[in-house]
């Protein structure tokens, strides 16, 4: 190999080189500190608001902070959150702005299918109405919105409840995420 085609060689392995070394100083801070990079494990304190200013809180969650843990990169959390986190450290606060586009998508109404015996005869009939009560106790109303052989669609009506609700609320909208860093680790462990 001639001295020019060594230099060519090394011209063109050279701004790859350059990237990884480049993306591995990015992984941690100048003083040693990780920073939030695709596939590190992220734990984060949030807070969830509309534009209006209402706080928005998942069912499930009693505390005023809730956390959550992910691996950035993965799609574990939605894209406008886990693009927003990128380059930030444990301790840092930042105010996300997620755009409908990068939030959260709507749960389709749930239907169920239930045995036709399970179903008053004069109910067994597209459109009909019913009142029944959830695993989790709670109300349900239903329409029948097919009639089989031995199954009968039901669909649910109403507000959902739970995760579909939180999540449906939150669907097509425009709303802040208020986040803290709280851990930053390999994505290994």
């Amino acid at each position: 190999m001639t001295c020019w085609q060594k230099i060519k060689t090394l011209l063109t392995v050279l701004p790859s080189l350059i990237c990884i070394i480049a993306i591995s100083a990015w992984a941690e801070n100048q003083d040693g500190t990780p920073i939030v990079t695709q596939g590190k494990r992220v734990s984060i304190e949030y807070r969830i608001k509309l534009e209006n200013g209402n706080q928005v809180v998942p069912e499930s969650v009693d505390e005023p902070w809730p956390t959550a843990d992910f691996t950035c990169g993965k799609h574990e959390v939605i894209r406008g959150l886990e693009r927003s986190l990128i380059g930030l450290k444990v301790g840092d606060t930042k105010r996300i702005k997620v755009e409908p586009e990068e939030g959260f998508q709507e749960f389709p109404q749930q239907t169920v299918e239930i045995e036709k015996n399970k179903v008053p005869k004069e109910a067994q009939k597209v459109g009909a109405q019913l009142k029944g009560t959830a695993p989790d106790g709670k109300e349900v109303e239903a329409r029948v919105v097919e009639v089989r052989d031995k199954t009968i669609v039901l669909k649910a009506k109403g507000q959902l409840t739970g995760t579909r609700s939180f999540i449906n609320q939150l669907a097509g909208k425009r709303f802040f995420v208020d986040v803290k860093v709280l851990r930053i680790e390999d994505g290994s462990k």
